[in-house]
């Protein structure tokens, strides 16, 4: 039962039907290996695109810090010149009071005129100064 027993067209066609069954074994492991390169690939694609949006919202965050620290820096500033105008205001009334205590003091005490001076505190923050 050896090589006799099949005619030689047979054993060519049955190596001809190995041969074309090997290359489309291949042709199945190298489309499903191409498959498995395809999605690397774009699994690839899809990390290297989220690193850029990383990389971008990074920058904005960034951006957006700087700007945030600007703006307190500004509040902060303005927050000082106001404190500043309010002090200068409660100095103003501080002294104004002092000095109508003291216009009181002398009216009800019956002096008569000249009134006393006005402070020289109270009357320099009287006076007008230029816009800056």
């Amino acid at each position: 039962m050896g090589p006799t027993f099949f005619p030689s067209e047979a054993w060519s066609l049955f190596s001809v039907a190995i041969t074309a069954g090997g290359a489309l074994v291949g042709a199945l492991v190298t489309a499903w290996v191409q498959r498995g390169k395809n999605r690397a690939d774009a699994s690839l694609a899809l990390v290297d695109n989220l690193q850029e949006e990383v990389k971008r919202l990074r920058a904005e965050v960034d951006e957006l810090r700087e700007k945030t620290g600007q703006a307190y820096r500004e509040m902060y500033q303005a927050q000082s010149e106001a404190f500043a105008m309010k002090d200068i205001a409660r100095l103003h009334i501080s002294l104004s009071t002092a000095y109508i205590y003291q216009l009181r003091a002398h009216i009800d005490t019956g002096q008569g005129p000249p009134a006393p001076a006005i402070p020289d505190d109270l009357a320099e923050l009287m006076t007008p100064k230029p816009p800056a």
